[in-house]
């Protein structure tokens, strides 16, 4: 899909000047879908998410509560601390239930978002945007050393490995 956005951009503007503008037309025509807030917070706009990240794990109802908490907007011009914008992130989670890596969608939106999965047994590892689609990012997230451990051996990528031997530094660093 993306390339065939590029691809219909890039012949519409061949030898013309083009805005960023025009890109988003670009991409609203071959996908149909309007991106503008997209082009705002990551173009138009400074800063990127930092979050926090809280997972819990209710037994008797065999549920993952996530709250992910964005703990500053992003900078778009807007004066009043009250009404700045927070970043939309549709981002994804994976969990490690039954020996396979789960993958669900969270849409993040607003300063706090507050998301219930239902899960067959506890997960023995969570990992906040497991094929790193958004890259930049930061992200607090404070985990149990087995969900550490779990995510730093069987993790699928590298990043989400390094993210778990940087967990078990802060665990390090906040028992002394």
């Amino acid at each position: 899909a993306f390339r065939g956005v590029l691809k219909h951009y890039l012949e519409r503007h061949r030898w013309n000047v083009a805005e960023t503008v025009d890109l988003a037309r670009a991409v609203q025509s071959a996908t149909g879908v309007n991106y503008d807030w997209w082009f705002h917070q990551w173009i138009l706009s400074a800063g990127y998410p930092n979050l926090e990240v809280t997972y819990n794990w209710k037994a008797e109802e065999k549920l993952v509560e996530l709250i992910i908490k964005q703990t500053k907007p992003y900078e778009d011009g807007t004066a009043d601390e009250k009404h700045k914008p927070y970043f939309k992130l549709p981002l994804k989670v994976g969990f490690h239930v039954g020996g396979k890596l789960r993958v669900l969608p969270i849409h993040i939106e607003g300063k706090e978002t507050r998301m219930i999965y239902p899960m067959d047994h506890k997960p023995s590892m969570v990992i906040l945007d497991p094929d790193y689609e958004c890259p930049v990012k930061v992200v607090k997230f404070s985990k149990a050393q087995d969900l550490l451990m779990m995510q730093l051996t069987e993790a699928p990528n590298a990043i989400s490995r390094l993210e778990a031997a940087e967990g078990f530094c802060n665990l390090i660093l906040d028992s002394d």
